[in-house]
């Protein structure tokens, strides 16, 4: 198993990197190829390649985040 950490935003991998999360593959973009069932993704991806992870038999996890704006 594979998990792959799926960004290009320097924040979001600052982030994760501090949430003690064992990351395999540090990637910006992902070739659904390099994928296999069992794998994980985490990452802010779009439906449809959602969909095809799911088919593969990967998981993913959507990295969503809060923005709190301040007065």
């Amino acid at each position: 198993m594979t998990t792959f950490f799926i960004s290009r935003h320097p924040g979001a991998i600052e982030w994760i990197k501090k949430q003690g999360v064992r990351i395999d593959r540090w990637e910006s973009h992902l070739s659904l190829s390099d994928v296999m069932a069992g794998d994980v993704v985490v990452g802010t991806l779009p439906i449809p390649m959602v969909h095809e992870l799911n088919r593969k038999g990967a998981t993913y996890l959507h990295l969503s985040v809060e923005v709190v704006v301040v007065n």
